[in-house]
């Protein structure tokens, strides 16, 4: 079975009609409509349904659709596989919110630069889901905080960064001490269930803090902005790119030992070696600046 005629196929269903598909495939109609008829006498049934203005899949068609796609996918990872350096191809990356503006676009335009045959897919989430797409092997690598436990030896992971625990505060109360402000004014509380919130709450127990919580959330950005417009204060590690606009940063105590480390994790195996090594050596120079 070629290929080339599952694309032609792929195509059609996709542009809706065989004339659509052949524009797209830069073929004449009437080699479209052969690869499809050999396609059918191959697998034995009808895989279109056509009219006079198009052609849709049918229900076996629909059936077999996912299996197709995976062999066309499969069959173009085999050909960049090939390349002689190593450089082309996808790689699937998920980072964090602070990453994605504060190591990625540095490392991106290095990468489009030294390899522009390389495609990098990019997915934000947060530190918990992406590392469990990185365990299903939905990605290739991720950028998060490091888990707070040991994972397994099939995961490799390289410190990017170390990002000190803050508190932050409107410009205006840069005068009060850190310990007044966590007493006195609202916390707006980096979520305690994310992993780099486990960092944040542990100061809070460790050093009897308990300050009235105005509200939670897992979004390091936004919390800067309520913090910045005077709706309280916060505890946050000092990621890369970080605006202080509008802020007053004060270090905390023992700042090291609540630090947040943001590692880049991928498979011991990687199944594109050559490219994700490439891909960490631009994080870790980014990461540097």
């Amino acid at each position: 079975m070629d290929v080339r005629f599952l694309r032609s196929l792929v195509a059609v269903i996709e542009a809706g009609s065989i004339a659509a598909a052949a524009r797209r495939e830069n073929r004449t109609a009437a080699a479209i409509s052969q690869r499809i008829k050999a396609l059918e006498r191959t697998l034995g049934c009808t895989l279109l349904m056509r009219t006079a203005h198009g052609a849709c899949a049918s229900d076996q068609c629909l059936l077999l659709l996912p299996k197709i796609q995976a062999v066309i996918e499969q069959a173009r990872e085999l050909q960049e596989d090939l390349s002689q350096d190593g450089l082309s191809g996808e790689i699937k990356i998920g980072a964090v919110s602070t990453a994605l503006t504060g190591v990625l676009p540095e490392a991106i335009e290095r990468m489009a630069l030294s390899a522009p045959r390389l495609r990098l897919k990019i997915t934000p989430g947060d530190s918990r889901s992406l590392y469990e797409r990185l365990l299903t092997q939905e990605l290739d690598a991720v950028l998060l905080v490091r888990p707070p436990f040991q994972p397994p030896k099939a995961l490799a992971a390289t410190l990017l960064r170390v990002e000190p625990l803050i508190l932050i505060a409107p410009t205006e109360w840069g005068t009060r001490t850190l310990e007044a402000l966590l007493r006195e004014q609202p916390l707006i509380r980096y979520d305690a269930r994310s992993w780099g919130g486990q960092i944040a709450q542990r100061y809070l127990e460790d050093q009897s803090f308990d300050p009235q919580v105005l509200c939670e959330l897992d979004a390091l950005e936004t919390i800067a902005i309520l913090v910045a417009q005077g709706m309280g204060v916060s505890l946050v590690p000092q990621w890369a790119g970080m605006s202080c606009s509008g802020l007053s940063v004060l270090p905390v105590d023992d700042a090291p030992r609540y630090a947040r480390d943001l590692v880049v994790m991928h498979s011991s195996t990687p199944r594109r070696p050559v490219a994700m090594r490439h891909l960490l050596e631009h994080l870790c120079r980014a990461s540097a600046h």
